[in-house]
């Protein structure tokens, strides 16, 4: 069985990963994150480990990854939350960049086979900065628009560096904007329901033109595992499904579907526009075609996915509301710079 060592996957995509992977007993995985949220689900399957651990945190991150000898790590944590970078981007950028250097530094402590080791890092679209006609791809030049999307794109350069420098064999993605179960109300599609099971107003920016690429949760974790074993090394993947729409339009299919589900009432006005963030870029898209021609493509089906989510936020109510006090109580934010 492959060792995998995996990181964040206490947060959202990282979750469901761990909840995709783990059933089919193909990999023996240690997760590393400084949270523990969601560690309880996980402890039923026996071919999974955690560690409480933070990544800034040197010599606990080379004494895990001496021990454990892993064939591949993927590197998911992050602090991706953009409005928080605006607010804080010093804390943001050291967070991202030091974590991920110290990775690569407990690589060569470890003294791994790289002959026969990968290291995934799980980038974003955001890299690429806004884009009007074209679609993004992997040869776009890296054009970040917020302090977090620079972070990215500074451990991007990071991770090829180390390749050149060491032979540390990388495999970067960019996936477009993903949704789905466990995501953390920071975010647009988990805030919106959230504000309507309240019967609040969903808070869109400027005029809730910006157009982005929406993925279901899933589909991107198969495509990490369908690249962990089809994938060149190193190389650069974009991953995407072509569901774009306006922030506007999501924010209607969202109201939509929760009055067809009886959650919300019909009549009232659900949206409420707020004074857009800085260096909001306007549209985000993916071109897929190298993966796709790789054997991928992502199948889900967008409207019925969005229902699922839904769904899992209603029957998870609880851990919804437990989990906003983190996120300034479900208040936009990334409105003013606040604490350089």
């Amino acid at each position: 069985m492959k060792k995998l060592l995996v990181t964040g996957c206490d947060g959202f995509i990282g979750t469901n990963y761990l909840l995709q992977s783990l059933v089919k007993k193909k990999y023996s995985i240690l997760n590393i994150d400084k949270n523990n949220f969601n560690q309880s689900i996980f402890s039923k399957f026996s071919n999974y480990k955690f560690c409480k651990i933070n990544l800034l945190n040197l010599s606990k991150v080379k004494e895990v990854v001496f021990s454990f000898k892993p064939s591949a790590i993927i590197h998911f944590a992050a602090d991706s939350h953009v409005d928080s970078s605006i607010e804080n981007p010093l804390r943001v950028f050291h967070n991202n960049t030091t974590s991920t250097i110290n990775l690569l530094n407990s690589i060569l402590y470890s003294n791994i086979n790289l002959n026969s080791f990968k290291f995934v890092y799980i980038s974003t679209d955001e890299v690429y900065g806004s884009v009007e006609k074209k679609s993004f791809t992997e040869n776009f030049i890296l054009n970040p628009s917020s302090p977090y999307s620079a972070s990215k794109a500074s451990c991007e350069h990071i991770v090829t560096s180390y390749y050149k420098t060491y032979g540390i064999p990388y495999l970067i993605t960019n996936c477009s904007n993903n949704f789905g179960p466990f995501q953390y109300p920071e975010k647009f599609i988990p805030l919106s329901i959230y504000k309507l099971l309240q019967g609040d107003k969903i808070p869109i920016y400027g005029l809730g033109d910006q157009i982005r690429e929406w993925i279901y949760v899933k589909d991107h974790n198969e495509a990490i595992n369908f690249l962990l074993e089809k994938a060149q090394y190193p190389q650069k993947y974009n991953i995407g499904s072509n569901n774009k729409l306006t922030n506007l339009n999501l924010a209607k299919k969202l109201i939509k579907i929760m009055n067809s589900k009886k959650l919300i009432s019909k009549s009232d006005n659900y949206i409420e526009f707020i004074k857009d963030r800085p260096g909001h870029d306007k549209k985000y898209s993916i071109n897929s075609k190298k993966i796709n021609d790789l054997g991928w493509s992502s199948k889900s089906n967008f409207e019925d996915t969005l229902g699922i989510t839904i769904d899992w936020y209603v029957e998870n109510y609880t851990w919804l509301k437990k989990i906003i006090k983190h996120y300034n109580k479900g208040n936009r934010m990334g409105l003013n710079i606040r604490k350089i």
